[in-house]
């Protein structure tokens, strides 16, 4: 038997019973480049407003997903993926043709969601920008430059908790 490497070391067609609790269909799993495998996991997970769990060999993976969400141009691409049910062109994400023919027999155009995930990103980056100007706020009151009045806290939602409401854990492993 062989040792698998790559992306991952265990692939949910191990255990056709786990493949109901992924995003991700299973033939992505059959890409070997982690940034391709890493972008499908995005897109699917980004397509599922319900999800609830992430999960991860390592934690450097789940910083390099959230890395890849926060990318102004993966974001764009992905949720135009999302609207027209469409797979990225190959000089985006370059997948072989058997794979993405499969994988895009299971893209359906959703526009709704690609309308609510545009949202997300705006409310997300206004909400980084007031947090940056209460924090601003927050130092110039430490120093003395502005009254005594008292900082205003944030409320807002983490991006992960603006794009899945339902999110409840994520793990990973960490050495």
């Amino acid at each position: 038997k062989r040792i698998r490497v790559g992306p991952t070391s265990s692939r949910p067609s191990d255990n056709k019973g786990l493949l109901q609790l992924y995003t991700t269909p299973e033939a992505a799993f059959e890409i070997q480049s982690e940034h391709e495998l890493l972008t499908l996991h995005a897109l699917y997970a980004l397509m599922d407003e319900n999800l609830g769990f992430i999960e991860a060999n390592f934690c450097n993976r789940i910083l390099n997903f959230f890395v890849l969400l926060e990318d102004q141009c993966n974001w764009d691409m992905l949720v135009k993926a999302i609207e027209t049910g469409t797979l990225p062109n190959d000089d985006k994400l370059e997948i072989s043709g058997d794979i993405r023919t499969k994988l895009a027999s299971t893209m359906v155009p959703d526009p709704d969601r690609a309308k609510v995930l545009r949202q997300i990103r705006i409310d997300h980056r206004e909400s980084l920008r007031l947090q940056k100007r209460n924090r601003d706020q927050n130092q110039s009151q430490a120093l003395g430059d502005a009254d005594n009045s008292s900082p205003s806290t944030s409320t807002s939602k983490s991006l992960a908790r603006r794009i899945w409401p339902n999110l409840h854990t994520i793990l990973a492993s960490e050495t």
